[in-house]
């Protein structure tokens, strides 16, 4: 009885050490990555990063493209990121009741801009009560590492 008493703690006492020691390595890992303030997404050279906006602000600032930095200013390269536009539009049903329905449109860009199409077609059609959407903004920190920043929704008003 004495043996097998011996026997369960010392199982018991080496279940505790592994444990132990798997926290520490954990914590260790934790210590050897650097710390990095979140980043967030503007879209073009202003500080908007999100809510309303109008028509005119929205087509002039896109043609800059979207930048990104962290609170003490410092700027990031954005290496790629996903633009989506919700379009309202009016439809007809099959029996001929009148219902509001968004088409999104969206496309992957790589690098701080929208395509020249994209662009050139976002003067025409964009209009109050649409949605513009900057999302999965993938940046390249300075040791070239990469991380996401902070998505971007603006509404377009008049």
């Amino acid at each position: 009885m004495n043996r097998t008493i011996n026997i369960v703690l010392l199982i018991f006492f080496s279940f505790l050490a592994c444990t132990i020691w798997a926290q520490k390595e954990k914590n260790d890992d934790k210590a050897k990555t650097p710390k990095y303030p979140p980043v967030y997404s503007y879209l073009g050279k202003s500080d908007l990063k999100g809510g309303s906006i109008k028509k005119r602000a929205l087509d002039s600032l896109l043609k800059q493209g979207i930048s990104a930095k962290d609170e003490s200013g410092h700027a990031y390269t954005i290496s790629e990121f996903n633009f989506t536009y919700g379009e309202r539009n009016l439809y007809e049903d099959s029996v001929g009741n009148l219902k509001i329905i968004t088409d999104y449109l969206l496309e992957k860009c790589f690098g701080d801009s929208l395509s020249a199409y994209i662009l050139n077609s976002m003067a025409d059609r964009s209009k109050e009560g649409d949605t513009v959407y900057f999302d999965k903004i993938i940046v390249v920190r300075p040791d070239n590492t990469t991380t996401l920043s902070k998505a971007m929704k603006f509404a377009i008003i008049k």
